[in-house]
C-alpha cells in the first residue's frame, strides 16, 4: 500500500514538474525576448543627425527634458511624456543622455538623444522639468549626479513607472509620498523605507518632485504635470492633439491574480511559436501607436515586434524624437503578419508594405485611422482577436492601462476565447509525457531490483 501511494506521488510529481518546466523556461524565454536589448554603441560612426528642429515660439519656452540611458530604456516610459509634453506646446522637449550614443529602447528600436547631460543648454536655459523613465541601469552615477544638479537648480522631476529606483537613489523622494509600477513598490519599499510609497495612485504630484505607476500612468501624471506647471490650457492642447483619455486618478492598480499568472505560463510554455509582427516605421511615425505595438506585444508572449524602416538610418518621429528601425522592410523574412504605423510620408511605407504583404501572403494592417491616446485599445483588441481575452487583459494590467475589454468584449469578437485551451491541452500532453516516463522508471527500477534480488 505504502509502495503504491510512494507511486502515485511520484507520478503526480512528475507531471507537475514537467508543466512547470516547461512554462517556467518558456516563460525565461519571453521575458529575455521583451527586456532584449542589443549593447548600445560606444559612438556612432559618421555625422550624427542634427536634433530635430522645434518650433521658435514669439516667448522662449522653458525646457523640458526626457532622460535616457545607454543601456536601455523602457519604450513608453520616454516616449509617452516626450509626446504629451511636444503637443502642450508649452516646453521645448530635449531628449537627453550621459553621451549622445544610440540608446536601445525596449521592443527593438533605436532612439538619439539630441544632447549630452554636458551640454552648454542646460546651463544657458532654465530646465523647468525633468522626467525619469526606467533604465536599465537604474543607478547609473552619470544620470543620478546630472538629475541631482538639475533638480537643485529648481527643475520639478516626473519619474514613470520604475523610473522611480533612480529618483529614489538620487535622494530626492526621501520623506515625502511616491508611487511606482505595482511590481516594483514591495522592493523599493524595503530598499528606500524613507519614501512614504503608497498603492493604488496612478500618480502622485508634489511641489517639486512627482510620480507615476506603471507604463502608461505616465499619460495622466504628464497631463497632471503639465498642467501643475503651464496651467490647464496646456494641458488641454496636449489631450486634444493625441485624442487622449483622461483617466485622472480613476484607475484601480492591477492585481495578477494566480489564474492569470497561470495563463501568461501556459502561453509562454505551450503557445506555440511566438508570431513575428513586422511594425513598419514610418517617417513621422506615432509615437503613442509605435510605443503600443512593441510595448503590448512582447508582454502577451505570444508575439515578438520585428521593427522595419523603407531605409536604413534615423528618421524623425511626428514630435521630433530620432529613431532608427533594427530592420530594412524591402529585406523582411520570415514574418507573420505586418503592421503599419501611422506616419507622414504619403503612403510610402505603407505601399512598400502592402507589396512584401503581397509576395509573402502575409496579413496587413494600417493604423492610419487609429488615434493615438486609443492605441493601446487597438492593440489589446487585437491580441483578443489572436490569442484571448485573457492574454490581452494581463498584458493590459502589465502596462496599467485600463482596458475597455475588462468590462466588455472587443468589437469583432463574437465568442471571445476566455481561457487559451489550445495550451492547455498542449500542457496536459507535457504533463502526461512526463507521467508516463516517471512511471516506466519506477516500473523499470523495481524490475531491476527484483531481478538482482533473485539472481
Amino acid at each position: 500500500m505504502r509502495g503504491r501511494l510512494t507511486t502515485s506521488v511520484l507520478i503526480t510529481l512528475a507531471f507537475v514538474m514537467t508543466v512547470l518546466v516547461v512554462a517556467g523556461w518558456g516563460a525565461f524565454g519571453a521575458m529575455s525576448r521583451m527586456m532584449a536589448l542589443p549593447t548600445a554603441p560606444s559612438a556612432e560612426t559618421g555625422a550624427l543627425p542634427e536634433p530635430a528642429p522645434q518650433a521658435v515660439p514669439a516667448v522662449e519656452r522653458p525646457v523640458a527634458l526626457v532622460l535616457a540611458s545607454s543601456a536601455g530604456t523602457e519604450i513608453t516610459d520616454l516616449v509617452a511624456p516626450a509626446a504629451v509634453l511636444a503637443a502642450s506646446g508649452a516646453f521645448e522637449v530635449r531628449i537627453v543622455a550621459p553621451s549622445r550614443i544610440a540608446v536601445p529602447l525596449t521592443g527593438g528600436i533605436d532612439l538619439l538623444p539630441d544632447i549630452a547631460l554636458n551640454d552648454p543648454l542646460l546651463r544657458q536655459r532654465r530646465v523647468a522639468l525633468v522626467v525619469v523613465p526606467l533604465f536599465l541601469d537604474a543607478s547609473n552615477p552619470d544620470i543620478l549626479a546630472g538629475l541631482r544638479a538639475l533638480a537643485g537648480a529648481g527643475a520639478h522631476v516626473l519619474s514613470v513607472c520604475e523610473g522611480a529606483r533612480t529618483v529614489a537613489a538620487a535622494g530626492l523622494f526621501e520623506g515625502l509620498p511616491a508611487t511606482t509600477h505595482f511590481f516594483a513598490l514591495d522592493s523599493l519599499a524595503k530598499k528606500h523605507p524613507g519614501v512614504a510609497w503608497r498603492s493604488g495612485a496612478r500618480f502622485i504630484t508634489g511641489e517639486r518632485v512627482s510620480s507615476s505607476a506603471g507604463v502608461t500612468a505616465a499619460l495622466d501624471a504628464t497631463l497632471a504635470v503639465v498642467a501643475q506647471l503651464a496651467g490647464t490650457a496646456a494641458a488641454r492642447r496636449a489631450v486634444n492633439s493625441l485624442g487622449l483619455i483622461e483617466h485622472g486618478q480613476g484607475v484601480e492598480s492591477p492585481e495578477l491574480d494566480f489564474a492569470e499568472i497561470g495563463v501568461l505560463l501556459l502561453g509562454a510554455g505551450f503557445g506555440g511559436r511566438p508570431a513575428q509582427v513586422g511594425v513598419v516605421v514610418p517617417a513621422g511615425v506615432d509615437e503613442l501607436q509605435l510605443a503600443a505595438l512593441l510595448d503590448l506585444h512582447p508582454r502577451s508572449f505570444r508575439a515578438v515586434p520585428r521593427t522595419l524602416s523603407l531605409a536604413p538610418g534615423w528618421l524623425v518621429s511626428r514630435h521630433g524624437l530620432r529613431l532608427r528601425a533594427r530592420g530594412v522592410l524591402g529585406e523582411a523574412a520570415g514574418l507573420d503578419e505586418l503592421v503599419v504605423a501611422a506616419g507622414d510620408d504619403d503612403g510610402a511605407a505603407l505601399a512598400a508594405a502592402r507589396g512584401l504583404a503581397n509576395r509573402d501572403g502575409l496579413p496587413l494592417e494600417d493604423l492610419a485611422q487609429v488615434v493615438p491616446g486609443r492605441s493601446f485599445d487597438h492593440v489589446l483588441d487585437g491580441i483578443a482577436r489572436r490569442v484571448d481575452v485573457t492574454t490581452a487583459r494581463v498584458a493590459a494590467e502589465m502596462v496599467e492601462w485600463p482596458w475597455r475589454a475588462a468590462r466588455e468584449v472587443p468589437p469583432g469578437i463574437e465568442r471571445p476565447r476566455a481561457w487559451p485551451w489550445s495550451a492547455t491541452l498542449r500542457a496536459l500532453g507535457w504533463g502526461s509525457a512526463g507521467a508516463l516516463l516517471a512511471a516506466w522508471v519506477l516500473t523499470r527500477g523495481r524490475h531491476l531490483a527484483g531481478v538482482r534480488r533473485h539472481g
